[in-house]
Order: structure tokens, then C-alpha cells, then sequence
């Protein structure tokens, strides 16, 4: 599958070769070197390898732990205090919890935000998985997390082949002051001068009815003295969102809209997060029209239990044929596809190399085995792709032109061995936290 936003591309009957990470040709007669390794893809669909634009990976540890709750209760209740207790062996092993599922449904590249993301790198790393990493920041230990922000995109940004890439990340407008803001700017600006692929800003906004008067009660006691209109305005007036990566984007003004394709900021729709915690539906039809770069997101298992980018895609669509005026032809499969993939690809600052298959970018892609009851039969391969795949149905993962996964097996984890040990682990964890 190729093509933009406005216009796919199926191929069919083609061949892909890969020359060490990268698409080398695409074609029907392609002249295979010798002892070159076959895959046979009889039967499947090739397309990129889906692209998560926002996520906590580490979460998987609290999957299922605090369900049918509002964001609010859900964080300042049951997450935080839960986290407050994890260390950061246990950030490790949830990041690779999180990373077999992720690489098993189908995700080739995803952008985490979490505390001590220099673990989350490591296991990415281990399981080979592409990925945006931030130590998230607050200011009640702004000296702390700006230190860990710098440690950790001076050792891991652009590395392991540049397959690790780092963020910069202000938890919300409501949790990080406007001099801390402020200060991260800066940052942002000082790597600037340094990597090419610079690191970006990576945070939460417009995903409550009511954030904005947060951030108004936040700042009461700050110098900001400012009349607040929205929190998207606000962080345009601090300056942080000029080209940010912005999770959620629910609750937005046709002003804030426009402010957000003014700043080429990119929002990271995450549709079944915003539903479980009831915070909305983002208006990502009005979004793809305005001309604003949109992708979609799992959010983090606590917040949606999987990291399943075909459910999300297909949520993501369906939600826009009735919030965008019951119109059918809102966020058409195609367009919903793209925004997974190539969409995505473009709100992580990452299109140039990753998100279509074309000659010359990064080989990361993802093999749908199309021999199932549910996608028979085939009428329209994009259709079944964003209504009917589920992420149990891919096959294989290639990512930077190594195999990760074959005929739904990990290459080189032993998945029984690891699903023991994370019973275990699970199990003293638990013990930890509610003892």
C-alpha cells in the first residue's frame, strides 16, 4: 500500500526488496541477489508498519487496574499513587511488555512519554522496536526532570541506528508551570542547534471539558497574569506549541483550530482513551480538513487496556461519521489508514523515512495474514484493513529491515519463557504496591 491522504495505492503482485534497513525496489521482476532471504506473502496484504502517535508504554503494568472511572478520579486516585510505588526495574519491564504487544498487532513505531524513559529505551531497544521517547515532566520536580530530559536525549537520541529518537515533554498545562515552559523552550531550541532531527515537544492538551479552568486554578498563585481562553492559546502564548506533538486535541475552538494550523502543531487523536474516560470525541474530520497534521494513538493500557492500532484506527473512524455531522464519508477507511500510518509518521516529525512503502525509506513493515473467516471475502483490502483486521491477524513485522516477528512468533524472545516470568513478576509487584 501506498499513496497520500487523498489517494491510496494497491499494488498488487509486487515484490519488495530490502538491502540492509531500507526499501531498496518495489516491483513485479525484481532481480533478487543471491541468498537473499524469501518471505512468502501468499495470501497476505504488505503495508507499513502501523505508527502509535501517543502512548505511555510502561502502563501496561496497570492494564485493567482502575477501569470506569473520570480522568481526574482516574489519575490523581488510582494512577499516580500506583506509580509513586514503581521503580524503575518496573518501568523496564512493562516498556517490554508493552513493546511484544505492540510489535505483535502490527506497530512498527510508537511515541511514549513516561518517567525514567532511559529504561522505557533500553527495552524498546532489546525487542527492536522503533520509537519517540520523553521523561515526563512536572513541576513539582522540575529541577529532577529537566536534569532526566537532558540525560536522556544526550545518551539515547538517534541511537541504536538511529531507531531511538527523544522528546521533550511537559506533562499538561495544568502540571507544568509557565517558567518551567518556558525553560523547556529553551531546551528545545539549545538541541536545536545540535541534531539535525531535533527533539520535539511532546504533551497533553484540549482533552477535558473543564482543563482550561485547571489551568487558570494552577496558575493563580504564578506570575502569569494573562486572561486564559483556552489551553491550546495558552501554550501559543508561552510558545511551546509551535510544532508540538499534542495528545488528544478534544475540546477545540475553530479559533484553537486555527491557532494549531498557524503553529504547524500535530495532534495525537487517541479515540478510545477519550472515550473510556469519558473526556470526548476529538474533531479529527474538521482537524484533516483545516489542513492540521493528525494521527491516531493508543494512549496507554490503563486508559484503553490495548495497544491494538487496528482497533483504534477503526474506532477512530467510525466515531468521526457521527460527531462530524452524521456524515458517512467522514474519515473514509483510506483516510483513517493513512492517518495510522503516514499520518502518524508526520505528528512524530518522522514522515521523511517512515509510513509508506516507498523506495529509499526505512523497511518497516508489517505483513497481514488475510486467511481468516472474518476477511472472507475480499472485496476492497483498505476496507478490511480499517473495518474488519484485528492486530491478532498480523503475521509477520519487519522493522529497519530486520524480522522481528515470523508466522506470529517473536524471532528472538521466547514468549513462553517470558510470559512465566512475567506472571512472576506481576505477581511480586502486586505484593509491593497493595501491601
Amino acid at each position: 500500500m501506498r499513496g497520500d491522504i487523498t489517494e491510496p495505492r494497491i499494488l498488487r503482485n509486487q515484490s519488495i526488496l530490502i538491502s540492509g534497513s531500507q526499501i531498496a525496489e518495489i516491483g513485479e521482476n525484481i532481480s533478487v541477489p543471491q541468498g537473499t532471504e524469501k518471505i512468502d506473502a501468499n495470501g497476505k496484504v504488505i503495508i507499513p508498519g502501523l505508527v502509535n502517535s501517543h502512548t505511555h508504554l510502561a502502563m501496561n503494568l496497570l492494564k485493567g487496574f482502575a477501569d470506569d472511572i473520570k480522568l481526574q478520579e482516574w489519575l490523581e486516585e488510582k494512577i499516580w499513587p500506583f506509580e509513586s510505588k514503581m521503580t524503575p526495574e518496573d518501568i523496564e519491564f512493562g516498556a517490554r511488555l508493552g513493546a511484544l504487544e505492540a510489535v505483535s498487532s502490527g506497530t512498527t513505531t510508537l511515541n511514549t512519554m513516561y518517567h525514567h524513559s532511559d529504561r522505557e529505551a533500553k527495552a524498546l531497544a532489546d525487542i527492536g522496536l522503533r520509537a519517540v521517547i520523553g521523561h515526563v515532566c512536572f513541576s513539582w520536580r522540575k529541577d529532577d526532570d529537566y536534569r532526566a530530559t537532558q540525560q536522556v536525549i544526550n545518551e539515547f537520541h538517534g541511537s541504536y541506528n538511529d531507531r531511538i529518537r527523544c522528546s521533550i515533554d511537559p506533562h499538561t498545562a495544568y502540571t507544568v508551570d509557565y517558567d518551567f515552559l518556558r525553560q523547556l523552550i529553551d531546551l528545545k531550541h539549545e538541541y536545536q542547534e545540535k541534531f539535525e532531527n531535533a527533539p520535539f515537544i511532546h504533551t497533553h492538551a484540549a482533552e477535558t471539558k473543564y482543563e482550561t479552568q485547571q489551568i487558570r486554578d494552577f496558575l493563580k498563585d504564578q506570575n502569569y497574569k494573562s486572561h486564559i481562553d483556552s489551553s491550546i492559546q495558552y501554550l501559543h502564548d508561552c510558545g511551546i506549541l509551535r510544532e508540538a506533538c499534542v495528545a488528544h486535541g478534544v475540546w477545540l475552538s475553530e479559533k484553537d483550530i486555527q491557532i494549531i494550523k498557524e503553529d504547524d502543531a500535530r495532534i495525537a487523536s487517541c479515540p478510545i482513551s477519550n472515550l473510556k474516560l469519558s473526556s470526548g470525541i476529538a474533531p479529527v474530520d474538521k482537524l484533516v480538513k483545516t489542513g492540521v497534521t493528525v494521527g491516531f494513538g493508543t494512549d496507554g493500557c490503563s486508559s484503553n487496556n490495548v495497544l491494538d492500532m487496528f482497533e483504534t484506527t477503526k474506532i477512530g473512524s467510525l466515531l468521526q461519521k457521527v460527531h462530524a455531522g452524521f456524515n458517512s464519508q467522514a474519515v473514509p477507511a483510506y483516510q483513517a489508514l493513512w492517518l495510522s500510518t503516514r499520518g502518524s509518521a508526520k505528528t512524530i516529525h518522522w514522515d521523511d523515512s517512515i509510513g509508506a512503502l516507498e523506495i529509499g525509506n526505512k523497511a518497516d513493515i508489517i505483513l497481514v495474514d488475510f486467511k481468516a473467516p472474518h476477511l472472507i471475502p475480499t472485496w476492497d483490502e483498505i476496507s478490511h484493513l480499517v473495518y474488519a483486521t484485528k492486530g491478532s491477524d498480523v503475521s509477520d513485522v519487519i522493522i529497519d529491515g530486520e524480522l522481528v516477528y515470523q508466522n506470529k512468533k517473536f524471532v528472538n524472545i521466547d514468549f513462553e519463557q517470558f510470559y512465566d516470568e512475567a506472571n512472576e513478576y506481576i505477581q511480586k509487584l502486586d505484593d509491593r504496591v497493595n501491601n
